[in-house]
């Protein structure tokens, strides 16, 4: 099973089949990958939506503008 099903190449479009007990199906074949637009099987019944979270990765900390190293001094370049 993929972890993140939006992140698929153009190659392992034709190894990926879509579970028929799901409740999103897509309007046509998937084979030529892009856009999928996807028909609700149970539009009765109430949706489990995720929330959205912010991407992985280190946050960068607020820090105080004197916790910066000062600019280096003027020089002059010579050949």
């Amino acid at each position: 099973m993929l972890e993140n099903p939006c992140r698929v190449i153009l190659p392992q479009l034709k190894l990926i089949t879509l579970n028929d007990e799901n409740r999103y199906s897509p309007l046509k074949s998937i084979a030529s990958g892009g856009i999928i637009l996807l028909k609700d099987k149970k539009p009765g019944e109430p949706e489990q939506l995720l929330e959205p979270v912010a991407a992985g990765g280190p946050k960068k900390e607020e820090t105080d503008e004197e916790d910066e190293p000062s600019p280096p001094e003027p020089f002059e370049f010579t050949e």
